[in-house]
């Protein structure tokens, strides 16, 4: 349970939008053909690429600090 718990955390520092998503695909994929998964997963993509957190990523890492997450 520990190592859960640990690896719980660290998936819960990331984007909060993408881990929406992400939980969205895995949720949708068994039940759907793959090309709807991959058509799913592009536009969930595209979404993302527009959110401000998609420019806080890039924006934190050669600044060396932790992203400051926003849903937004």
């Amino acid at each position: 349970m520990d190592k859960a718990m640990e690896l719980a955390r660290t998936i819960a520092k990331n984007a909060p939008i993408s881990l929406r998503l992400t939980k969205e695909i895995f949720h949708i994929a068994p039940q759907v053909s793959q090309e709807d998964v991959q058509r799913f997963c592009n536009r969930c993509r595209d979404y993302i690429e527009k959110t401000e957190d998609a420019t806080e990523g890039p924006r934190a890492f050669p600044e060396k600090r932790q992203p400051n997450w926003q849903g937004k």
